[in-house]
């Protein structure tokens, strides 16, 4: 199954990046992985979840309309 989301529907493009970004700052990922790039402990806990927020993108692209 092909990607729904075609680069050359600037519409639709438009709209995922504002969805992306929303959903984005929704998880606070900025602020995560900002923090994980800092600490000098190492957290593969945190790095999980902000994997599995990374999968929701993948949803989130896919079913864009």
């Amino acid at each position: 199954e092909g990607r729904k989301l075609k680069s050359k529907d600037g519409k639709a493009v438009v709209l995922y990046i504002n969805e992306l970004y929303s959903f984005l700052c929704d998880h606070n990922v900025f602020q995560r992985m900002t923090n994980l790039m800092k600490s000098k402990a190492k957290d593969d806990e945190e790095a999980e979840k902000i994997q599995t927020v990374g999968d929701s993108i993948t949803y989130l692209k896919d079913n864009v309309k």
